[in-house]
């Protein structure tokens, strides 16, 4: 059958109508499906430490997402890691998927450090030993560091001479593990290791017994001692001295190569003495001698209620310091020099050998430890039984370890007197 043209072109025009409805249709389709979850972005990147959000219409385009669609839509984040105690999520990349029945669409989360650590009450200057080079984290104990993820302390070490003493201008750094850094410059001071005893000079009675303290500072806190003459005083790894013969004995402790002595004086075992075991004021236990109570023979006055008259006597105290004096210059040594603030200190202690004839205190503490002035080394000397200073200055020269004492190098003393009994106090500024 042969068409006219004018059917032809009619029929052109419907099957174009047909093609422009059928590609509507499809058009719609599409869109529908497409549009069943909208995202406002494709990504999100929150900076480490930032709380993740829940919601999720924050990742919905609202205005393209069917608002009875939006209860809904899922949201899952089991992708994500957070570290233990934490809850916001660790540095690293992600994917959370929000579904609606079997459409998905994926957001990309990105976590991401990038704030420097803070230096937390930053100091300006440190301190080490010379000798050693420090490590990181000795230094991460010096220098507080604000940064939510790990940090490490690093000093430029090549600024600084670790085997010479001086101070060193050089720079500091905490930094993370996403490489952000804070740099501060810093002083760094190099210093000789230091060794000090608590006493430089004391005096026991055979089988008398003390413990010497030691503070260190540098970097092995390990002290050695030894004694210069075991047959005198033995001293063990604590520093534990114990008399053995009358004498004088040097103990020497030793750490970082740096040196502090301390000199002993021991003193014959008194008859009819008694030894305890009692503790120092570091609450150490101690062997401690206690000589017979002797009478005095000064001949004092008594009180109506019969006891023993005793007063201070500065005037014999003076001239008890002025015979000491006299037996340094016989020697070629300096003159010591009075000192009012030991005097002080002697008349208590003069007092106390009243009730006990020891350099113990009665309360059980370090005499050495009442000493008000400044001074590297101390040493007393105590003794009863005469009103004479004379008498009492000659049986501490008849004394090997009262008389070292007395010539000793010591720059000020005082002597008190109570009763009959007499204590010298000396020390070096």
């Amino acid at each position: 059958m042969k068409l006219k043209r004018d059917d032809i072109s009619q029929k052109n025009i419907w099957i174009m109508i047909v093609g422009a409805i059928i590609i509507l249709l499809t058009i719609t389709i599409l869109r529908n499906k497409s549009q069943a979850i909208v995202l406002k972005n494709k990504s999100l990147t929150l900076e480490y430490g930032e709380l993740l959000s829940m919601e999720i219409t924050d990742y919905l385009d609202l205005d393209q997402t069917k608002k009875e669609m939006i209860s809904d839509i899922k949201m899952d984040t089991s992708a994500i890691i957070y570290e233990n105690g934490k809850d916001y999520p660790a540095i690293g990349n992600y994917k959370i998927i929000l579904s609606y029945k079997n459409e998905k669409a994926t957001l990309q989360l990105y976590v991401k450090d990038t704030i420097a650590p803070v230096f937390k009450d930053f100091i300006t200057e440190v301190e080490f030993m010379k000798g050693k080079q420090p490590s990181d984290e000795e230094l991460k104990t010096l220098l507080s560091v604000e940064d939510l993820d790990e940090t490490t302390v690093h000093i430029d070490h090549s600024r600084v001479d670790y085997t010479k003493v001086g101070v060193y201008q050089t720079t500091v750094t905490a930094s993370d593990s996403s490489h952000n850094k804070e740099v501060k410059d810093i002083m760094v001071n190099i210093s000789e290791p230091t060794l000090r005893l608590d006493k430089t000079n004391a005096t026991l009675y055979e089988e008398e017994n003390l413990i010497l303290k030691a503070e260190v500072k540098g970097n092995d806190s390990k002290v050695t001692f030894q004694s210069s003459d075991t047959s005198i005083v033995v001293v063990n790894t604590q520093g534990r001295v114990t008399a053995i013969k009358s004498g004088t004995a040097t103990i020497i402790a030793e750490a970082n190569g740096v040196q502090a002595k301390c000199q002993i004086t021991v003193e014959s075992l008194p008859n009819g003495a008694t030894k305890t075991i009692e503790k120092d004021n570091q609450g150490n236990q101690v062997t401690v001698v206690k000589p017979p109570k002797m009478k005095d023979h000064s001949s004092p006055s008594l009180h109506e209620s019969g006891e023993t008259d005793r007063s201070y006597d500065l005037a014999s105290a003076k001239e008890a310091f002025q015979l000491q004096n006299r037996e340094r210059a016989k020697q070629g040594l300096a003159a010591l020099q009075w000192s009012d603030s030991l005097y002080e200190t002697a008349k208590i202690r003069a007092k106390e050998i009243v009730t006990q004839f020891s350099h113990t205190r009665p309360n059980g503490g370090d005499i050495f430890d009442m000493i008000q002035i400044s001074w590297k080394s101390a040493g007393e000397n105590i003794g009863m039984g005469t009103p004479l200073a004379s008498s009492m200055v000659n049986m501490w020269m008849n004394s090997a370890g009262h008389k070292a004492n007395i010539l000793a190098d010591n720059t000020h003393a005082a002597v008190a007197k109570y009763g009959n009994y007499w204590v010298t106090i000396f020390v070096k500024q």
